[in-house]
């Protein structure tokens, strides 16, 4: 029998707290928090809440951090030229 992929529907209105994404994403409080101080991700208004979408970003640094080993620096900068590399992606297909 195979086992179905869990997709997550995440709405962009929709926050989490500190402890809500630690829990649905398996990260610790550290963890997020240094995130935000290498800028990955950014809370929203009051520093403790969180879009929900930011489960999917949250989820990609952790891939990063685990696969290639990087620190906290080192997923910044992944992410950084991720999102570049989709930035270049869609200015290119606006072009043609």
């Amino acid at each position: 029998m195979s086992k179905e992929p869990h997709i997550d529907i995440l709405d962009e209105s929709h926050t989490l707290t500190v402890e809500e994404l630690c829990e649905r994403c398996r990260v610790e409080v550290t963890w997020v928090e240094e995130m935000v101080a290498q800028g990955v991700i950014s809370p929203v208004e009051g520093g403790r809440q969180f879009a929900e979408v930011t489960i999917r970003t949250v989820r990609t640094a952790r891939r990063l951090e685990r696969d290639f080993a990087l620190n906290a620096s080192g997923v910044a900068l992944a992410m950084d030229l991720l999102s570049e590399i989709d930035r270049l992606k869609s200015e290119l297909r606006r072009r043609r």
